[in-house]
């Protein structure tokens, strides 16, 4: 067995590096979910311009997050590089992209008079978003990169992904109270204002019949001020304590094992394109986020055009997907140990499908009721958190000790995730034009029911090859055995020959570098894992 890690963190650093990411989860919930509304109903920009700002953003987004992580992998010499780098070069980045999103981000809620000229305010905001979105790739891929450098520990680098992902879930929850209190002291004609959710699709301000958002106007300007000053605080305050409670100490997992370390192939960024096991990891995470995204997206639109559904139903559904995803986070300990990760995302995969199924024949036989739609959400909101999750744990597990570009992995996952779920909002919405006129019943139904169970059914068959499949190793590592692994087995060989001149059996090279993955000749072991 591998030898533990001397540099197992501590509960307090775990929990340090898990609020790393707050100020990016709280500003994304505001972004999602708020953006379009402020711009729309309080600065009164346009919908078309609204939307191009939201489009500009998630553009610089998916192009920046796999740039921003080859230049945190990249090595700098220079006098400047060196003392940011004894810093940590991942908290460093951390530190560049907070620095932009502070700077960037609560100027795009605040700031400007509302009769400025629409040439005005694309001017002023075009270049904010632009700076937030480089911001909030640095800061995420920096975090995520973290990871494989705090610990060669499989089983510590799935509790990270785990709280991670845990503190992901209640920032969302914290900007909806926070919104919910400052917009609710505002009295319009004498009814509270009800925000938006935090998950509202960034589309369905331009469908949405919903009084809450025909509620705010530009006299809210100062509440969307107060709502990003405080949630733009508590983001600095956890962000704080991440740089002082976690450690960017490199610990390489193969410290102690010398025939292990000549066999290690580093990998370059351009490197991991010949690897299949690269392309296969990213396909479970694009459909894994497909899967978590599109549902936080289209469930309010559906309980609106859909099922009609009052008010206050628009709120809580959301807030219960955020719940129950939470809880499926913090079972994923117990779950990973239990049953493994592969099997936990099946499950994760399993629970997801029945509650497409469940809403589809319900909806169908008019049985849907408001308990079976908190069901419904429930069942919904926990398979996301599980598949995403563990989609991410297995993008871990596929960098394992090539830390050094790391970052660029992660970039390219994200990418991805956010390229294609912008396509599929741009498809789904433009086919809702084409289908339903001005609205229809069925089609967000089917969007729930059908559409996002597609690319779930696909995360579940690319996982089903990870049984045979060793992550971490590479091809290169392959051909060193195959040339060298004759030579090492007589040395050890040697080194075994006792007094009378009989040998004890040399140990397989291949258990040295995957010692728990069966041995080099076996259909379990290290063969299978480059034919895959």
């Amino acid at each position: 067995m591998m030898p533990a890690s001397p540099t197992t963190l501590t509960l307090g650093q775990r929990l340090s590096y898990g609020v790393g990411h707050v100020l990016n989860d709280l500003a994304a919930s505001m972004w999602f979910s708020y953006l379009l509304v402020y711009l729309q109903f309080v600065l009164q920009v346009p919908t078309s311009y609204a939307g191009i700002v939201l489009l500009i953003g998630q553009i610089v987004d998916a192009v920046a997050t796999p740039l921003v992580g080859h230049l945190s992998d990249s090595a700098c010499h220079s006098k400047c590089c060196s003392l940011s780098w004894s810093y940590g070069k991942r908290k460093t980045w951390h530190l560049i992209g907070t620095v932009l999103v502070c700077f960037s981000f609560p100027f795009i809620f605040a700031g400007l008079e509302r009769n400025a000229s629409l040439t005005t305010l694309l001017a002023f905001l075009v270049p904010l978003v632009i700076v937030f979105q480089i911001g909030w790739a640095a800061t995420q891929i920096s975090h995520l990169a973290l990871i494989p450098e705090l610990t060669p520990v499989e089983a510590e680098r799935d509790e990270l992904n785990i709280i991670r992902f845990a503190f992901d879930l209640v920032s969302d929850m914290l900007v909806y109270i926070v919104a919910w209190l400052v917009l609710s002291r505002h009295k319009i004609e004498g009814t509270s204002v009800l925000p938006a959710p935090v998950n509202l699709p960034i589309t369905s301000v331009f469908n949405s019949t919903s009084e809450s958002l025909h509620l705010i106007d530009p006299s809210d300007a100062s509440s969307f001020m107060t709502i990003v000053s405080i949630v733009t605080t508590i983001g600095i305050f956890f962000t704080i304590i991440f740089h002082f409670g976690t450690p960017e100490a490199i610990s390489n997992s193969l410290e102690g094992l010398r025939f292990e370390k000549s066999f290690r192939q580093n990998m370059e960024w351009k490197d991991w394109f010949s690897e299949c096991h690269f392309y296969l990891i990213g396909l479970i995470y694009m459909t894994s986020r497909i899967f978590h995204n599109l549902s936080n997206v289209y469930m309010p639109l559906y309980l609106q055009e859909g099922l009609g559904a009052q008010q206050e139903l628009l709120a809580v559904i959301p807030l219960v997907m955020q719940v129950a995803g939470f809880l499926g986070s913090l079972l994923l300990k117990i779950g990973n140990s239990a049953i493994g990760k592969r099997s936990g995302y099946l499950f994760g995969g399993f629970i997801g499908g029945c509650a497409c199924v469940w809403l589809y024949f319900a909806s169908n036989t008019m049985l849907l009721d408001k308990l079976q739609i908190y069901g419904v959400a429930a069942l919904m909101g926990f398979s996301g958190s599980v598949v995403v999750v563990l989609a991410t744990s297995f993008t871990a597990d596929l960098i394992a000790v090539n830390t050094e570009s790391g970052a660029f992995v992660y970039g390219c996952m994200s990418f991805c995730d956010k390229l294609s779920c912008g396509i599929a909002v741009a498809v789904i919405q433009s086919l809702h034009s084409s289908f339903c006129n001005p609205s229809c019943q069925w089609y967000y139904r089917n969007i729930l029911a059908i559409g996002i169970l597609l690319p779930l059914v696909v995360g579940c068959a690319a996982v089903v090859p990870l049984y045979s499949i060793k992550l971490g190793a590479r091809n290169g590592e392959k051909r060193a055995f195959l040339n060298r692994g004759e030579s090492a087995s007589s040395i050890e060989s040697n080194k075994s020959e006792n007094k009378s001149g009989n040998r004890v059996p040399a140990k397989d090279p291949s258990r040295l570098l995957y010692p728990d993955y069966g041995t080099a000749g076996s259909s379990k072991g290290f063969t299978s894992e480059f034919i895959m």
